[in-house]
């Protein structure tokens, strides 16, 4: 279990750089009284490739704070703030009449969840979910990608899901763009 002080005491930042927690499957684990913010669960970039067919963006298992890979996770008193998860842009092919990658999805700004999520009084403010955008293509005669798609700004759950007292503010999904 992680307990903090409080969550206007503690605060720990991923800076945009990694995601903050991950938990592995067949556990219980309880995280309390801390906020969690600035967190990114980024998806590989499709690259570059003269092959005819141009690679997808990755997909973005967000969950940018917190990923719960099938155990039992409980968020008491929490704050998760300004966490992001991107999928990654669609990959460019140089060949003739090639097919452009198309971007990344994403799931979960700011948690992921395939087990079991238990959440009380506990704030979720600011985080989103990004689809990756399919980049232009060098030549207008090449197929286009289209954008990743986002699901959850805040939560993408797919196991048994309980909320209390809780509150979630201005978090997104959004779709990214296609190769245009």
């Amino acid at each position: 279990d992680i307990q903090g002080p409080g969550a206007d005491l503690l605060s720990i930042s991923a800076n945009q750089q990694s995601r903050i927690l991950e938990i592995a499957a067949n556990a219980t684990v309880s995280v309390s009284d801390l906020t969690l913010t600035a967190g990114a669960a980024i998806g590989a970039d499709g690259g570059f490739s003269s092959a005819p067919r141009a690679a997808d963006g990755g997909v973005a298992y967000g969950g940018a704070a917190v990923v719960n890979a099938g155990s039992t996770l409980q968020l008491v008193s929490c704050a998760l703030t300004s966490n992001v998860a991107r999928g990654g842009y669609g990959g460019v092919s140089f060949a003739p009449a090639s097919t452009q990658g198309s971007g990344g999805p994403a799931y979960g700004g700011a948690i992921y969840s395939a087990g079991t999520l238990l959440i009380k009084d506990t704030t979720v403010l600011g985080s989103s979910g990004l689809g990756g955008t399919a980049l232009p293509p060098p030549d207008p005669q090449d197929i286009s990608g289209n954008g990743g798609s986002a699901s959850g700004g805040a939560i993408h759950a797919v196991g048994l899901t309980e909320i209390t007292d809780s509150q979630f503010l201005n978090n997104s999904a959004q779709g990214g763009q296609g190769g245009f």
